[in-house]
Order: structure tokens, then C-alpha cells, then sequence
């Protein structure tokens, strides 16, 4: 019968003689054959190996030896050959800093590696000092960031898009250059550190889950937000602190990519005020240091989506809308018939800038008509509760607190002030008799800071948010801004106070992140709601009291914190909150945007020279987004309800 076909492969590979083996008989024919296999085997082996040993030895040579060279003809490394033939496969492809991005080291510094650990890791270029440390090719068609300019530019030398977004020219008026020749090396060393970790975090979020709303950072996996239209969120809300920090390339990937896919077709209900806060203010923030109308049209078509939910008795919207198809609602944590003090009143900001930058009044009209409605119902002790109607605009409810629910309403009113350039003078009367009501009836001193109680009817309560960690920056700013001395010198000394309480709370923990909210009880703070969640209220206060006053422990509190996540909180994918403060084991699996949109941001313009957006020209809205100041052409009128036009 005919041998199987593995024998007669065996067979052609024998040598010519096999005397060495008795010759077969017919009861021993297939026995014989393995035998020769075998020994076909034991000859051939050693040899085959050297084979393919030579043939990967020689192709390595020959193909290392080839020439690639890119479209215009120009010399590639076979590393950039590779990216540009198979794509960015990994994050370590595109996270290595910007080539101007140099840390300037000194003996006394730890070097960067030390600093920033993990994979994939960020390789720092090299000093023209001679620093050994290693350095990365840049990504493909990297273009370092422009030179900043200071002065605002006139209208007619603003950056015009181009037909081909993708050569897109990034020119930001207002902001300055932000590495500068004579920088302090350890400032610059930290502040490259802190861009290092956005580029780290943001570019997982490249990289596995571009265009969805967030990303879990811990698994990896894509968290689309449902409280806001979730498409992009996280490049929307980030699109600022890219164009501060000089990472010019990462955001005109970004920008690009919203340019071919955004839209707001979200079909559920979204929150008003979070969707205002991060995607609204997101580009609207943009815009103003671009110039870039993509942006600001992208803008006016969310506001669009967003305006039905005005459509109520006196104009306080409701808290939900569903942007494809207008249907309106409340959140689960209002009470029915009522909104949430923070979010009616954190809407200001964002659609006066917008009126100014298309010249369409409809749009402060429509967020500063709830100022009006409020203001005509100030209560007798001058302290709004976290509850108001819907169909009245009176208040609802006793509980006054600056932290959740009560938050953003007190800053907006001083921000728009400052924001209007000084001419709506009645918005800063109203702010300071509330401010001067918050300090008499809230404040308290804890060790040698200060700090803000709740109030429930007549009683209060000692207990602190994070979130009125904001309050410190918020009172230092409105200190610049009275005429009358003694205030001044109150709000600066309750702003020190607060930023000061509010590091005292990082320090209570064994991780330096902070408790979401503290009890104060003889004289220790101990957790109320244990969790932290990437808060940016806090540094927020750091960085407006360091530009104020130049005091450097408003720096090292900075730092440490920044320190403390990198510890604690810096992951496979990003970095992540946790479920306890005290337990650097229990990451959340969730990197916030605001997180990259403010946290970072704070952390980074921290490190800054005050004519990096300078507090003069600029307010930042209650999610860290920068928007130049201007002259209003339509302002509240708290005398009656109605609108006048400045002349």
C-alpha cells in the first residue's frame, strides 16, 4: 500500500547510502522507515538551525540598510518609517514633549524619570547643557509651538482658517510664550512635569477612545458621560489646556477631528449646566485664543439646542434637555418644581461672551434674565438657599451653602463684573452685599486658616465641600476690585484663610488627596464623604492666590498635591479618583475631563509668569476655561425686567 506522504518527505532528505541499516524484510518495512526518518532527523537538525540563523542575521543588515524617505524625499529613521507605514500603536509614540520642551536640571532636582515613573513613559529631550538623559523621535510632522503674543491683535491680523483645516495656523493673541530663556529651572522643571502628565493622560485617551466622552482609565475601556452631549467631551473640555501648555499639534489633531465629526445629536437628556460649563465654555474658550470660527459656530448651534430650556414663566430654565428633540426636565436631585441655585446661576459667562462674539443679543439676554429674576427676590439675610422656582424664581427652602448646589452662583456674578471690563456696576453691588452676608454669618476660623459653614434655617453646620475650595481665589479676585479698603483687606485675608483650610485638608490624608467634604469637630477635620474625585477647586484658589500675592507656599501646596497624584492616582491608562481617600488601592477607573480641563490646567498656570493669561485681562469660567474681557453691549437692568443697550 502507498507510504504516507510524511515518510516519503523523510525519505528524500536521506543520504544517498544507508548501509549502515540491515536491509528490511516485508514484516519489517514500516519499522525500517522510522528508523531512517530518525536519523534524517538527527543530521538535518543542527544544520537547519544555522540556516535560519544566518537568513534573520542577514535580512536584519539588509533591511536596516535600506533608505526610507518620506513624500518631499527627506531622510526617515526607521522608527518614524515605521509610524508612518503602520499608524501610532502606543501612546509612547506620541506622549514624548514638544522639542522646546527642554528641562533645564540642576543638582538639586530629582531627574524626571524619578519623578513621572510608570509606562509608557515620557522621555524628556535633552538640555543644550548636556544632559544624558535619552530622547524620543518626535511624532510624525511634528511642528514645535509658535511664539506667543501678549497684546490682543486687531481684528484684521487674527489667524483666518484655511481651506485644509489640517494646516490649520494656531495663533493665540493672548497668551504669551510660556518657556522662557530666563525661567527659574525648578519652576520650569515642574511645569514640564505637569505637561508631561497630560500628555500622558490625554493621549490615552487618543489613543483608545478618541471622540467618546471619557475615558476609564484603569481598564482602559470608554465612558461616554450621559450627563452631557458625550461625543467628544474630553477633547472639547481639554482643546484649552492644550493651546496653554504649547501643545500646539495635539490640539490641532483635536480640533481637526471635531471639525469632520461634532455634532449635537444627543439623543437623551442632557444636564444644561454641565453641558454649558464643559462643552459650551470648551469652545467658546478656544475661539477667543484661536480666532478660529469652526469653533464659535460649533457654539451658537449647541446654544441653539440648549436655549428651549428657558422656555418657562419667568425665564429660569429647567435643568434637562434632550438635543434632539427639545423636550425639557428636571434632575433627580432638585426638588419637583424647583432648580438647583448653582446651575441657573453658572450659565452667565459663557452666553454673555457669546452675544459679544457674534453680536446676536438673544443670547445674554436669555441667561442674564434669571440674574434679573433672582435679584428682584434677594432674601432678607442676603444668602441665597441651593433651591429656586422654576416658575417664580423665588427661593426654596433654608440650606445656604457655597459648596455642592450653592457653588458657581456666587463667582459668576463677580467674574461677569470683572469680566464686562468694571461697567455693569450694579452685578459688583450685588456680589459684595452677599459676599459681606457669607463672611458674617458663615465664616469661621480653624487653627490658623479660615473656612465656610453650611447654614439649615437658623442652625449651621461645620461641615466643608471641596467644591468651596474655589471660594479662596473668589474673594482674593474680588479684593481687586473694591474701592473700599477695609473690604479688601477682609476678602484677601478670608481668601489666604480658605486656600490655607483647604491644603489642610489634603494633609489630613495618608494619600495628600483630599476628603470630598470635612467635619470640623475640636479642631480636626474628619471625612463626612470620604471619596476623591480629581477636584480642581482647591489649586484653583493656589494659583489666583499666588498671582495675587507671590507667597510661595501657595506653590509648594500645589506641588505637593500634584506629587500626591502622581503617587496615588497615575494608572495604565491615565489617572483615576478614589473610592477613599486613604487607600491608594481603590482607583475609581474614572479620569474626569475636568480633570485635563481644569486640575492640570491650575496646576500648570501655577508655574507660569503672571502675563500668562493675566488676571486682568481674563476670567476663568467655573470650569477653568479662559475668556477675555470686553465691552458689554447688553447688561442686566435690576431696576425693572427689561434690557437697555450701552452706548
Amino acid at each position: 500500500r502507498p507510504l504516507p506522504p510524511p515518510l516519503l518527505l523523510f525519505l528524500l532528505l536521506l543520504p544517498s547510502s544507508s548501509s549502515s541499516l540491515p536491509p528490511p524484510t516485508p514484516s519489517s518495512t514500516h519499522h525500517h522507515l522510522f528508523l531512517l526518518a530518525a536519523m534524517a532527523l538527527k543530521s538535518r537538525f543542527f544544520l537547519l538551525v544555522a540556516l535560519f540563523f544566518f537568513v534573520s542575521v542577514t535580512s536584519f543588515f539588509v533591511i536596516g540598510s535600506i533608505e526610507h524617505k518620506d513624500e518631499g524625499g527627506h531622510q526617515m529613521s526607521r522608527l518614524e518609517w515605521a509610524r508612518e507605514r503602520f499608524g501610532r500603536a502606543h501612546p509612547s509614540d506620541f506622549v514624548t514633549p514638544p522639542e522646546d520642551h527642554h528641562i533645564v536640571h540642576d543638582d538639586n532636582l530629582q531627574p524626571a524619570d524619578e519623578t513621572i515613573p510608570d509606562s509608557p513613559s515620557i522621555v524628556l529631550a535633552p538640555t543644550s547643557t548636556g544632559s544624558s538623559t535619552e530622547k524620543q523621535d518626535p511624532p510624525p510632522h511634528f511642528e514645535p509651538p509658535k511664539e506667543r503674543m501678549h497684546n490682543p491683535l486687531p481684528e484684521s491680523n487674527r489667524a483666518e482658517p484655511k481651506e485644509n483645516p489640517s494646516v490649520y495656523t494656531v495663533k493665540i493673541p493672548h497668551v504669551v510664550s510660556v518657556d522662557k530663556p530666563t525661567d527659574d529651572p525648578e519652576v520650569r522643571f515642574k511645569r514640564d512635569q505637569i505637561r508631561n502628565a497630560f500628555v500622558y493622560a490625554y493621549g490615552w485617551y487618543e489613543n483608545k477612545c478618541m471622540g467618546k466622552g471619557e475615558m476609564k482609565s484603569k481598564t482602559g475601556r470608554c465612558n461616554d458621560n450621559s450627563l452631557v452631549n458625550d461625543f467628544g467631551l474630553t477633547i472639547i473640555d481639554s482643546l484649552g489646556t492644550m493651546l496653554i501648555m504649547g501643545l500646539d499639534d495635539m490640539y490641532i489633531t483635536g480640533r481637526d477631528f471635531l471639525k469632520e465629526k461634532l455634532t449635537w445629536k444627543a439623543n437623551h437628556k442632557v444636564s444644561l449646566f454641565e453641558t454649558n460649563i464643559r462643552s459650551l465654555g470648551g469652545l467658546l474658550s478656544a475661539y477667543d485664543m484661536t480666532r478660529d470660527p469652526f469653533l464659535l459656530e460649533k457654539a451658537e448651534e449647541l446654544a441653539i439646542k440648549l436655549k428651549p430650556a428657558f422656555n418657562t414663566p419667568v425665564g429660569i430654565p429647567k435643568s434637562t434637555i434632550n438635543l434632539q428633540t427639545g423636550e425639557t426636565g428636571s434632575i433627580g436631585w432638585a426638588p419637583s418644581g424647583g432648580a438647583i441655585l448653582a446651575e441657573v446661576g453658572t450659565l452667565q459667562l459663557e452666553w454673555a461672551y457669546l452675544t459679544n462674539a457674534t453680536g446676536n443679543p438673544i443670547y445674554a439676554q436669555t441667561a442674564l434674565k434669571v440674574w434679573e429674576v433672582m435679584h428682584k427676590y434677594l432674601p432678607g439675610n442676603k444668602l441665597y438657599p441651593v433651591h429656586v422656582s422654576i416658575n417664580t424664581g423665588k427661593p426654596m427652602g433654608s440650606h445656604v451653602s457655597l459648596g455642592g448646589l450653592g457653588d458657581s452662583f456666587y463667582e459668576y456674578i463677580i467674574k461677569y463684573y470683572i469680566m464686562t471690563n468694571g461697567q455693569v456696576g450694579p452685578v459688583a453691588d450685588w456680589f459684595f452685599e452677599v459676599a459681606d452676608a457669607v463672611l458674617d454669618q458663615l465664616g469661621a476660623p480653624f487653627r490658623d486658616t479660615y473656612y465656610l459653614r453650611e447654614k439649615f434655617g437658623s442652625s449651621v453646620s461645620d461641615v466643608f465641600d471641596h467644591l468651596a475650595c474655589f471660594t479662596g481665589g473668589m474673594f482674593g479676585l474680588a479684593a481687586q476690585h473694591t474701592t473700599d479698603q477695609a473690604r479688601k483687606e477682609r476678602y484677601m485675608e478670608a481668601g489666604g484663610g480658605i486656600a490655607s483650610f483647604c491644603r489642610a485638608m489634603y494633609d489630613a490624608t495618608s494619600t495628600g488627596l483630599p476628603f470630598e467634604a470635612v467635619r470640623i469637630r475640636g479642631g480636626q477635620l474628619a471625612a463626612k464623604t470620604s471619596y476623591y474625585l480629581q477636584r480642581p477647586e482647591a489649586v484653583e484658589s493656589w494659583f489666583v492666590m499666588w498671582r495675587l500675592t507671590h507667597d510661595q507656599k501657595y506653590r509648594d501646596y500645589g506641588w505637593k498635591f500634584f506629587e500626591s497624584i502622581q503617587e496615588h492616582t497615575k494608572v495604565d491608562f491615565g489617572y483615576c479618583g478614589l473610592q477613599h481617600s486613604s487607600k491608594a488601592s481603590t482607583c475609581d477607573d474614572n479620569q474626569q475631563s475636568f480633570f485635563l480641563a481644569e486640575t492640570l490646567k491650575y496646576l500648570f498656570l501655577l508655574f507660569t509668569d503672571d502675563d500668562v493669561i493675566p488676571l486682568d485681562e481674563f476670567v476663568f469660567t467655573t470650569e477653568a476655561h479662559p475668556l477675555s474681557t470686553f465691552n458689554p453691549t447688553v447688561v442686566p437692568n435690576f431696576e425693572q425686567t427689561g434690557w437697555f443697550k450701552k452706548k
